[in-house]
């Protein structure tokens, strides 16, 4: 499993390496475990970290606040945040930024108790964001700023991202979306993935719902190809209910993962809670999130 191994390496003191590699890319990676749909479908409050073309709001913008917590075993640990505000023929606009670290790595001589100060290991971006509605397309942009450290090494540099979503009536939506394109090779990645309403009608008196199949897939990077299978089922408005199971490809090896997370909306308010459900008996992750329609 990749991201096992990135905690074995790290504790093998392949640090320099793993910065010139895309170490920063992993952390963003862990990030993404959280995500209970394929990345490509994501809409959640800082859903532009993954596809930058999002809905435009219906009001005057909307705010987004995600909170991700990794396994002990891995100690990663991160914040993302977005705001987007609608334009009058422009679209929205928007700024996003987002952080990923590990804590508690320490130097190590000839045994296991720390023998120096503490190894820092973090990854930050900031980023503009641009989207427009072009009918039954979306389509988005975003710039990003990135500045990532482990140990002694600092790393920075430019992204420029795309994204497009197309939805053909109520029934389909399929969307793509690069992911830091324009840094090292490792940390590029692509999305891609589609939606399918398969049902709509009444669970009991009175309480609609819509039940939706989902496949997706994320290429690129050193470590291979994830392919993507989960289901959705929106409880009228208040209720969203996701799962997804992902088939990792990690250097020749298969792993795989199993992801769920429920949303309730409140008003202008929607809590979403994700949990990743790990493998090799690390410890799940998690994903607390706030979005609010201004």
């Amino acid at each position: 499993m990749r991201y096992f191994g990135l905690l074995t390496g790290l504790l093998a003191g392949a640090l320099p390496a793993f910065a010139q590699e895309g170490a920063g890319a992993e952390l963003w990676r862990l990030a993404t475990l959280t995500v209970a749909v394929p990345p490509a479908l994501a809409q959640d409050g800082s859903a532009v970290f993954w596809n930058p073309a999002q809905a435009v709001p219906s009001g005057h913008g909307d705010l987004g606040l995600d909170l991700i917590q990794t396994p002990s075993v891995i100690g990663a640990s991160g914040v993302l945040g977005a705001a987007r505000f609608r334009v009058p023929k422009i679209g929205t606009l928007g700024l996003a930024y987002g952080r990923m670290s590990i804590g508690d790595l320490v130097q190590t001589s000839y045994s296991p108790e720390p023998d120096g100060p503490t190894i820092p290991f973090y990854t930050q971006t900031a980023a503009l964001n641009w989207g427009l509605a072009l009918g039954p397309t979306l389509v988005g942009a975003t710039i990003g700023y990135h500045e990532t450290e482990l140990d002694q090494t600092t790393t920075d540099g430019w992204t420029a991202d795309v994204g497009a979503t197309y939805r053909a009536g109520e029934t389909v939506r399929i969307a793509a979306a690069t992911h830091f394109l324009g840094s090292h090779e490792s940390a590029q990645d692509l999305y891609g993935g589609i939606e399918v309403r398969c049902w709509h009608g009444m669970l009991w008196k009175d309480t609609p719902a819509v039940f939706h199949a989902r496949a997706g897939i994320t290429a690129g990077g050193a470590a291979g190809t994830d392919e993507q299978l989960g289901a959705g089922l929106d409880i009228g408005r208040p209720v969203r209910l996701d799962a997804l199971v992902t088939r990792q490809q990690s250097y020749g090896n298969d792993a795989w993962r199993f992801a769920a997370g429920i949303g309730i909306a409140i008003g202008h308010y929607q809590v979403v809670f994700t949990r990743d459900g790990g493998t090799n008996d690390i410890g799940a992750a998690y994903r607390v999130g706030l979005a609010v329609a201004l």
